[in-house]
């Protein structure tokens, strides 16, 4: 656990010290929240999502 917790610490700051790996991970991040966007307007589609009800304030 302490191997795992150094290398990740370590890796978090790789990243913060090079752009290139900075850049990839900004590519990497934007793909996927592309694929899962996708995924989200497939499953809307399907009928697949749960509709959460709209509340409106109460009147008094």
């Amino acid at each position: 656990m302490k191997n795992a917790l150094d290398t990740h610490v370590r890796a978090i700051i790789e990243t913060i010290r090079s752009d290139s790996l900075r850049k990839v991970w900004s590519e990497l991040l934007s793909s996927g929240l592309e694929y899962y966007d996708k995924y989200l307007k497939y499953g809307k589609m399907k009928g697949w999502t749960r509709i959460v009800p709209i509340y409106g304030e109460p009147v008094l």
